[in-house]
């Protein structure tokens, strides 16, 4: 993801949504300290159940090969164990990349 000052990183917005990635344990906490899941686009704030990596109208307004390269990379059990693959992460940074842009 790119910061608002454009180096590489979490947005500040996506922090305050996720405060346990700000706990500096890498985001594997995040769920456990929020109280519920929420859509993974910054600002958007919608409850989502934990396999979900966003809303509806979040989830498609992603292009269809970054939908596909999420859904190819994700592992049943992820959401509880909090231990997405790399190619996983790497099809969010491609996610997030592609909200800042929007």
């Amino acid at each position: 993801m790119v910061r608002r000052d454009g180096s590489a990183g979490l947005d500040d917005r996506y922090l305050e949504q996720h405060p346990g990635l700000a706990a500096g344990d890498g985001g594997r906490a995040c769920c456990d300290w929020c109280d519920e899941h929420l859509c993974h686009r910054p600002g958007c704030g919608v409850p989502v159940p934990p396999k979900m990596f966003a809303c509806a109208q979040h989830w498609f307004d992603l292009p269809k090969p970054i939908r596909d390269a999420i859904w190819a990379a994700y592992r049943p059990g992820q959401e509880r164990d909090k231990d997405p693959s790399v190619a996983y992460l790497a099809a969010a940074v491609d996610a997030f990349a592609f909200w800042s842009q929007s």
